[in-house]
């Protein structure tokens, strides 16, 4: 028998290299899919490191942040101590020259001082991007000579030839503070490193000018020792300092011209710098600015002092301020024309201020137990105690906390280090005020001619009362206390605020709104007697005195004349 053997090769797919390659490109697969998984792990897993170290180096920038916000308005108070009396004792007219050449020197470096420590705060800022800018009115020419005036004493102690040149005249809209902070830090560095019989010069015009917008060109130029070429680059970066050596002539911290930089760019300027070593430097800085021609409404708010005080009589005065010492100086510098109050925090504040009811309130912002903002909030949405003019003075100079602070319903706003004398003119300012709203109030209320309408008053306490009064003027046992009791306030704090606001007592307020509502009946043509009745006047005699002495006139011989 013979045996055929037959051997049928697989197809190509079911070949043994055909398998090893199925067995490659499983690998593969399995491969890519795991590389893939693995790069998008590591993908997550930078991502939720990068979110918590942006979490952490947030967290580290707002304890940076509170912490200069801290140290500054650690800073302020003390530095308030040290210049308040300074200014005060220098407005003295009998202080020898030598003397006050001394205050003037101390006065200057405590302001030198001040405006390093508003530095840290302004670099704070500035890296968390809470920096703004805020434009206002004023002449570019005076502003610039007031920057080069505060730097004469300085430039005259060191013997330097210090200038001004400058083509500026008008009206523009400018960023001041942001403005004086540039032109003081390159005026600080080309004095301080310019030897004795050197020149400095500032010099300032309109490089280019529209209708609409112009470009102010400042220019500091100084024969001091040069910056070297491949210096200069790095010039403007934080903390550095060309000559960092422990054996340098002139300190620094080496953030002045950092600032510059910044605040130039934040108000969308340029600056340049120009340098040669032992021949000088020049700093150059182009901002935009709006000129203001005399056509044009100038509706930016000007802040106005008065510099002759009404007067009038002695107000009350609530001074709250934590620091012993700065509360202290306050109160015996306003004491010496207002009565004075003090309390170290806010909750004692309120519980003075219910007592008291005093005309005004200077208050801290930053204090234990309860803050200005709080307190301010607090005397502002109580009707009791709304009237009441509430004076921020405190260490944080941020425009954001400023207007926080209005937001909580404060009427004025002072930063420490301050001046006594213009706080004084702050405060005559908001009792003028005061007294201007009673006047208003007083003659909406109680016309003083019988053919007068009264008008709608917008004061939420006042039309209450008005309410109240509406539904009992006609009883003649009203009295005060009831009067009181009804407004849930004390006999002696309704007499207070009726005082503060119009100027009157309460019996007073209530013998007007009597006599306002007599002279509507009287108009409708009822009797003397029925009028007098139906008003809560118990004696005829009575009602007839009252009424002539509001109205000038008789209730009879009203009737007969009708005015």
């Amino acid at each position: 028998m013979k045996t055929l053997s037959l051997h049928i090769s697989p197809p190509p797919w079911l070949s043994w290299w055909a398998y090893t390659l199925y067995a490659l490109a499983l690998a593969l697969a399995v491969y890519l899919y795991w590389r893939a998984y693995r790069q998008r792990l590591i993908r997550r897993q930078q991502i939720e490191f990068d979110r918590r170290e942006a979490a952490r180096l947030k967290e580290l920038d707002d304890i940076k942040t509170r912490f200069f916000s801290n140290i500054t308005h650690e800073f302020r108070t003390p530095l308030t101590l040290i210049l308040s009396p300074l200014e005060k004792r220098l407005r003295d007219g009998d202080v020898p020259a030598d003397v006050r050449e001394l205050l003037q020197n101390n006065h200057r470096h405590g302001h030198h001082l001040l405006k390093l420590v508003n530095q840290l705060l302004d670099i704070s800022k500035l890296e968390s991007n809470k920096m703004l800018t805020h434009e206002s009115a004023g002449d570019l020419g005076l502003f610039l000579a007031d920057c080069f005036a505060q730097f004469q004493p300085l430039a005259q102690e060191r013997k330097i030839d210090f200038t001004l040149t400058q083509e500026l005249a008008g009206q523009f809209l400018f960023d001041k503070a942001h403005l004086e902070k540039i032109v003081f830090n390159l005026l600080s560095n080309a004095l301080k490193f310019t030897p004795s019989q050197g020149q400095v010069n500032l010099s300032a015009r309109l490089v280019s000018t529209s209708s609409a917008a112009s470009v102010l060109q400042v220019q500091v130029q100084d024969t001091g020792q040069g910056i070297p070429e491949e210096e200069q680059s790095k010039l403007f970066d934080r903390f550095y300092q060309v000559d960092s050596s422990e054996t340098r002539v002139e300190g620094g911290t080496g953030i002045g011209l950092s600032l510059v930089k910044e605040l130039t760019e934040l108000l969308q300027g340029d600056l340049q710098v120009e340098s040669q070593v032992g021949v000088g430097s020049t700093f150059t800085v182009r901002l935009p600015v709006t000129p203001l021609t005399t056509e044009e409404p100038n509706d930016q708010p000007i802040e106005v002092l008065r510099s002759t005080p009404p007067a009038a009589e002695s107000r009350l005065i609530l001074v709250v301020e934590d620091n012993e010492e700065l509360r202290s100086f306050l109160v015996e510098s306003l004491s010496e024309e207002w009565t004075v109050l003090a309390a170290p925090n806010g909750k004692r504040a309120l519980e003075v201020i219910e007592q008291e009811l005093p005309d005004i309130v200077i208050s801290d912002v930053m204090m234990p137990e309860m803050d200005g903002y709080q307190l301010c909030q607090h005397i502002k949405q109580d009707i009791r105690t709304a009237h009441i003019s509430f004076i921020m003075l405190t260490a944080k100079a941020a425009q954001d906390s400023k207007e926080k602070g209005l937001e909580f319903g404060a009427d004025d706003y002072l930063t420490k280090p301050f001046n006594v004398y213009e706080l004084n003119l702050r405060i005559h300012n908001q009792i003028q005020h005061q007294e201007n709203l009673s006047a208003h109030l007083k003659a909406h209320l109680f016309p003083v001619r019988p053919q007068e309408e009264p008008a709608e008053v917008e004061n939420e306490f006042v039309l209450q009362l008005n309410e109240y009064l509406a539904d009992n003027f006609d009883k003649p046992d009203l009295k005060v206390d009831t009067v009181a009791q009804e407004m849930s306030m004390s006999k002696s704090t309704l007499n207070r605020k009726l005082k503060a606001l119009l100027s009157t007592s309460a019996n007073d307020f209530i013998k007007n709104y009597r006599l306002q509502r007599a002279l509507e009946f009287l108009t409708k043509g009822r009797s003397v007697s029925e009028t007098a009745f139906a008003v809560g006047f118990e004696s005829h005699s009575y009602f007839s005195q009252c009424f002539k002495e509001q109205y000038g006139t008789t209730p009879s011989e009203f009737l007969k004349t009708g005015v």
